[in-house]
């Protein structure tokens, strides 16, 4: 029997979604205002969290040497990787703070000295098969 790999697998999806596999996140976005004083020289917004939007996903933390071996970079010793559904890959792309059992994280981004590629946001991949996507996250 073969599966169509353009189609979502249902068993997948709710093996994702069980309370004993699945682990909260939460998601804090925010938003940027500007004071009376504002200069747009000195950009000197002030940013506000705002309420989290929680989903399920499957959690699996990466050892020190799964991260090297990656290519992630050497600072990311608390990194966790995220099975979500592919909706909430937008999310992870626009959002200011995550939460995953009281541990603030952050959306790897190798764009900066430690890394070790060029692109931004590189913890984001859409996983085909199953209409699944993977976020790499490190510690904050």
């Amino acid at each position: 029997m073969f599966i169509n790999k353009n189609k979502s697998v249902k068993e997948f999806e709710n093996l994702i979604k069980l309370n004993y596999t699945a682990t909260k996140i939460y998601l804090y976005f925010s938003i940027k205002t500007a004071s009376e004083g504002y200069d747009p020289y000195e950009n000197n917004l002030t940013t506000t969290n705002l309420n989290p939007k929680t989903i399920k996903a499957y959690v699996r933390h990466l050892t020190a040497e799964q991260v090297l071996y990656k290519g992630y970079g050497t600072e990311h010793t608390g990194a966790v990787e995220i099975i979500c559904e592919e909706k909430y890959l937008d999310w992870f792309e626009t959002v200011s703070k995550i939460v995953i059992n009281d541990n603030e994280y952050k959306v790897l981004s190798t764009g900066n000295a430690e890394g070790s590629s060029t692109t931004p946001k590189t913890g984001l991949t859409l996983i085909r098969p199953f209409n699944m996507g993977k976020v790499v996250l490190a510690r904050a």
